[in-house]
């Protein structure tokens, strides 16, 4: 087996990070805590694991059918690699703590009033789980040639190494948030249990 290229170990040891982040941002929460929101426009935990999992199934088969058509075209290269300024912008926009807040496009929203912990977590996890096998397929491809269309925007296509570290940063992004909820969700319940 071909040695995985550096970029790509890299992104790989983030998102194992993210995965085990996750683990412990929902080890010990109780299903309230897990759904309660802090504010009535802020977005609780549960929906913070919902919005990654939506979005990382929605990129992942994006990322899936790039890798495809560049393995047929035969876009090989080795690294490193280097994307291009708005790649590099838009990892700097996704990683915490956010400098500004940005619209999420309703499909990447579930609209569901409770969300189980175990089954959120398994699926973020299945989906970490799914981005190493992308990893590994992606290794020996072009990593700055190889162009993803992005299911957010149609119109913008990002190189294949820079969206694995833009969903890198992003799922960094969002556990910040849910872990700064779990602080606010903690204090609120430990009150009223007084």
């Amino acid at each position: 087996m071909k040695k995985m290229e550096p970029d790509l170990a890299w992104y790989q040891t983030q998102f194992r990070a993210n995965r085990r982040k996750a683990d412990q941002i929902c080890t010990g929460l109780t299903g309230d805590q897990f759904n309660r929101r802090p504010a009535p426009s802020s977005w609780s935990i549960a929906e913070c694991f919902s919005h990654l999992n939506v979005s990382g199934r929605a990129y992942i088969g994006q990322v899936n059918t790039a890798i495809d058509r560049a393995r047929t075209r035969g876009q090989l290269a080795q690294g490193p690699f280097r994307h291009g300024w708005l790649a590099r912008w838009m990892i700097r926009q996704m990683e915490p703590p956010p400098r500004r807040r940005y619209r999420t496009p309703r499909r990447f929203v579930e609209q569901q009033e409770m969300f189980e912990i175990v089954a959120m977590l398994h699926e973020f996890t299945a989906l970490g789980e799914e981005w190493d096998k992308c990893l590994d397929a992606a290794n020996g491809l072009h990593l700055a040639r190889v162009k993803v269309r992005l299911p957010a925007m149609k119109l913008l296509r990002f190189p294949l190494g820079g969206l694995f570290a833009i969903m890198a940063a992003h799922e960094r992004r969002h556990l910040w948030q849910a872990s700064q909820v779990t602080h606010t969700t903690i204090f609120i319940s430990s009150r009223e249990q007084r």
